[in-house]
């Protein structure tokens, strides 16, 4: 009897070692797969976070651009009755470039600088029918009621503006991107007026007379401010997609007023003195741009994306020129045309 008691515990003791061998076998062989799994997910990580891949891109836009201030760009008055005129500058299409860097962290956050230049020119020519006079529509010129036969203008304006951009792009759809950022614009628009005038004529219908005179005026504006905007993609068609953007910017800026009249001149006298106003004013600027077409894209060692639609950009009250009534208009001043640009992306 004491044998096979002996014997029975002998065979669970056994049986109770194995039994604990194959737990303690089963939870090292779980602890270390797990641990092996964890290690490489940790690994890949840490790998993400210690190696970023960036990326940097080239980019440049091509502009056609036309600019426009109607109804505030009036430059000569017409007061012959019963049909007063004040003609308007008209600018024509002219091209312009846009070029910056744009750097990429781990599709995370991008950064982008870029400088846009535009620049257009305006001339124009009246010329008084018989019996008629003209006088110049600007303040200094206007005040001196000096009557022409004809007058010219030559009319510039350019831009230039510097942005600096930082954006998170993400897919809110699989066919969807969108990119929102904030950033800073600044620079500077400036334009510049030179004005011709011209009398000839005869005096009490007998003796010939002639004489000019000249007006030279200086709109400039400068200013620095936050922006805002959301860029968007939608794929169209396999490397094809329909571009969207939307930004604005408020910028404090200073305009610069400059306004010299000089004349009349006869037979090379001066026969009235230089008028010359300069006038100064600090105020926000309020700029909104949108562009809309489409780009292609071309997937090599290098990234290389075309595109190709129409822009606009609108800035309020940009023309602040003294006109007649001593009064600045208050001038808005529209860039549109098209865009067509490439970004080159390593």
């Amino acid at each position: 009897m004491f044998v096979f008691t002996s014997n029975l515990r002998t065979m669970m003791k056994n049986r109770l070692i194995l039994i604990l061998f194959c737990l303690v076998s089963l939870v090292s062989l779980g602890a270390y797969g797990g641990n092996t799994s964890t290690s490489n997910y940790s690994l890949i990580d840490k790998d993400k976070l210690a190696r970023p891949t960036p990326k940097f891109a080239v980019f440049a836009d091509f502009l056609y651009w036309h600019a426009s201030e109607e109804t505030s760009s009036s430059w000569v008055y017409v007061p012959q009755l019963p049909n007063i005129t004040a003609p308007n500058v008209y600018f024509g299409w002219s091209p312009g470039v846009r070029t910056g860097i744009k750097y990429e962290l781990n599709d995370l956050v991008d950064t982008q600088i870029y400088w846009t230049y535009f620049t257009t020119r305006s001339q124009e020519a009246f010329t008084a029918s018989p019996n008629q006079t003209v006088v110049p529509e600007f303040f200094n010129g206007f005040t001196t009621l000096t009557p022409f036969t004809s007058g010219k203008v030559n009319w510039q304006l350019t831009m230039n503006m510097i942005d600096l951009e930082v954006g998170h792009r993400f897919n809110p759809l699989d066919s969807l991107a969108v990119r929102p950022f904030i950033g800073v614009k600044g620079g500077s628009i400036n334009q510049g007026v030179n004005s011709t005038w011209n009398f000839q004529g005869e005096l009490f219908d007998i003796f010939p007379i002639a004489y000019g005179a000249t007006e030279k005026l200086k709109n400039n504006f400068s200013g620095v401010g936050p922006s805002f905007g959301i860029d968007s993609k939608w794929k169209l068609y396999k490397n094809f997609n329909i571009r969207g953007d939307f930004s604005s910017a408020w910028l404090w800026g200073k305009w610069n007023i400059q306004d010299i009249y000089s004349g009349p001149s006869l037979s090379g006298l001066q026969l009235a003195t230089t008028i010359s106003t300069n006038t100064s004013n600090s105020l926000g600027s309020l700029m909104l741009r949108y562009f809309a077409g489409i780009d292609w894209t071309y997937e090599a060692k290098a990234s290389v994306t075309l595109k190709v639609g129409y822009e606009m950009q609108y800035w309020m009250n940009q023309l602040r020129l003294p006109l007649f009534q001593q009064v600045p208009v208050h001038g808005d001043l529209t860039l549109q045309g098209g865009t067509c640009g490439i970004l080159i992306k390593f």
